[in-house]
């Protein structure tokens, strides 16, 4: 079930976001995955290795950022996470 805004903004603000980048990242995860933490695009057009695709609410791609290239980043918070890191 897809979150709503405001629960974005809350992973997204425990995560580290503040000010205009938390709405900006609110809107990002709103754009990429609907607000869908379980949402998976498996990125076949890019040739992307099985498995490698983007996952999560801010649709993290694995093949970019290997050490985030597991089931972890269907979790919100672990995701939200994983998009500061990125971020910052």
């Amino acid at each position: 079930m897809p979150l709503s805004p405001e629960q974005i903004a809350q992973v997204a603000y425990r995560a580290g976001f503040r000010g205009d980048a938390l709405r900006q990242a609110v809107a990002i995860a709103l754009r990429e995955s609907g607000g869908n933490p379980a949402a998976y695009n498996p990125e076949l057009g890019a040739n992307t290795p099985a498995g490698g695709g983007s996952r999560g609410l801010w649709q993290i791609y694995g093949t970019a950022h290997p050490e985030y290239n597991n089931s972890a980043m269907f979790d919100p918070q672990q995701n939200a996470n994983a998009a500061y890191a990125v971020y910052r």
